[in-house]
């Protein structure tokens, strides 16, 4: 599931965690997390895939033949990641 930004700790402070299939983006890349974990993908680079690196479009419509991890601007503001979930690939809203 696209988690957004990686984030170090939750609203209360604590350590927040992610699970196996968690997709983030970090330092400008997308993430896959592989095994549960609370460490970034520099932390433990075992518990993270790197599955793209992000390149931000602002248009009407979304790029054609994306590449997984690009991102896509409407130009009424909503961002998106183009994503491999499993069953196919989607711009998912960010």
């Amino acid at each position: 599931m696209f988690k957004g930004e990686f984030k170090f700790v939750n609203a209360a402070g604590k350590p927040y965690a992610y699970s196996i299939g968690d997709v983030v983006f970090y330092q400008g890349k997308l993430w896959e997390c592989l095994k549960p974990t609370e460490a970034s993908p520099l932390q433990d680079p075992t518990a993270w895939k790197f599955t793209g690196s992000t390149r931000n479009t602002i248009t009407d419509t979304p790029p054609i033949d994306p590449h997984i991890g690009q991102t896509w601007t409407s130009t009424n503001g909503i961002s998106y990641v183009w994503y491999e979930d499993g069953d196919g690939y989607q711009w998912v809203e960010t």
